[in-house]
């Protein structure tokens, strides 16, 4: 064989073998298949076992009508290799099942990894159940897509689920805000490109991230009037550096919307006075370190902010998560409960139910004991500083690496 015949028929197979690098046409199928309907696994094999996970990221949990408690986190690493369970308990989370529901979308035609990074679930104020997660290649894209799914009877022996419907770019962390008019907003971020450039050659020469959707990066305020049937885009705030990243959205008692959100510089907040239309400039808000923290209107009209460390902001790492309350809307801050002493704890999220008791889970050491971790208290309880309440229990584990 000629060393010419030789040549095009290798150049030949590189382009069957390694489809997606250097041709534009196959460079967009990759790009593509992340907008592909994603399968919500609800009968997962036992590779997603909780002790066949080495991983665990929190992301969140809800309560349905009738008590159960569903839960989601992320397996599989901060990375490429993310991928989204689910598990539930029907005993208010004293045992846990094995994960019932499952995110972990197959490879892209040249290998590139589909990965679900980001979730939570949420009961909407008719008692069905939604489940937002996001959908993106390699590990940061620059679009990513926001996807939801709802159930109708999530307290069933077999609950069914809508098929998912993708409805922004960007991705979503916490909850929605239900407004006094009953307006659904959700604050959905899309990061900055330089943000995602790490990742960008996994998923193809010549990959740039999406340069046409510079416009839509920040925090993007979508509303549904129609109970999450559709979504409309209300207003984009661009927080410092990296646009702003985990947003959290609440109404303030004089009316006012609240917008807060993480960055590289610390948390930030904005404030509008027009229900989200306009937004004051970004501006320092907490000391709390560079993480992902939660903040929820209690039925009292109080304020709970989980953070790391006390009011005071002495603490600079991820340690020492701290429930503390506010009695005039975020001004001043009780010294609060400590939930968890130990360093290397991240990512709250949580809800207070109709009885007042309020279910935070958070996660410790992901990538080596890989907790997820249940908190159950009362207001009463971050006020005394210490459980005073009945139930009220503290450290319970929803999954934790197999020590096998």
């Amino acid at each position: 064989m000629s060393m010419k015949k030789f040549a095009c028929m290798f150049l030949l197979a590189c382009v069957f073998v390694f489809p997606c690098f250097g041709e534009e046409g196959n460079l967009q199928e990759v790009l593509d298949f992340a907008l592909r309907t994603p399968v919500l696994n609800t009968t997962p094999g036992p590779e997603y076992n909780l002790d066949a996970l080495d991983y665990a990221m929190n992301c969140g949990i809800a309560q349905t009508p009738q008590g159960r408690l569903w839960a989601c986190w992320i397996a599989g690493g901060d990375s490429p290799d993310a991928f989204c369970v689910c598990a539930r308990s029907d005993d208010d989370g004293a045992t846990w099942s094995e994960p019932c529901l499952v995110v972990d979308p197959p490879e892209a035609p040249n290998g590139c990894r589909v990965r679900c990074l980001i979730a939570n679930f949420w009961t909407d104020p008719d008692g069905k159940l939604w489940f937002f997660f996001d959908i993106g290649l390699s590990g940061q894209d620059s679009r990513v897509g926001l996807w939801a799914a709802f159930c109708e009877n999530p307290d069933a022996e077999e609950p069914t689920w809508s098929e998912p419907v993708r409805i922004a770019n960007g991705a979503f962390h916490n909850k929605p805000w239900v407004t006094k008019d009953g307006t659904w907003i959700l604050p959905v971020e899309l990061y900055d490109r330089y943000y995602s450039q790490w990742s960008f050659a996994e998923v193809g020469a010549g990959f740039q991230g999406f340069p046409e959707l510079d416009a839509e990066r920040g925090i993007t305020l979508l509303t549904s009037s129609d109970r999450g049937k559709s979504w409309q885009v209300r207003s984009r705030v661009v927080f410092p550096v990296s646009a702003g990243e985990e947003p959290v959205l609440l109404e303030k008692t004089d009316g006012r919307f609240w917008l807060l959100a993480r960055t590289p510089l610390g948390m930030f907040q904005c404030l509008s006075s027009d229900e989200g239309h306009v937004w004051s400039a970004p501006c320092p808000a907490f000391a709390n370190p560079v993480t992902r923290f939660c903040l929820i209107r209690l039925k009292s009209g109080r304020l709970l902010f989980i953070r790391h460390g006390s009011p005071a902001g002495e603490e600079k790492h991820r340690a020492r998560l701290t429930a503390c309350i506010s009695e005039d809307d975020g001004k001043t801050w009780s010294d609060g409960l400590l939930l968890d002493t130990r360093p290397n704890v991240s990512y709250p999220d949580g809800f207070q139910n109709a009885d007042g008791k309020i279910y935070i889970t958070h996660d410790f050491d992901r990538g080596n004991v890989a907790e997820i971790v249940l908190s159950v208290f009362t207001e009463e309880d971050v006020l005394a500083g210490k459980l005073v309440s009945e139930g009220s229990r503290l450290g319970v584990v929803i999954n934790k690496r197999s020590q096998k």
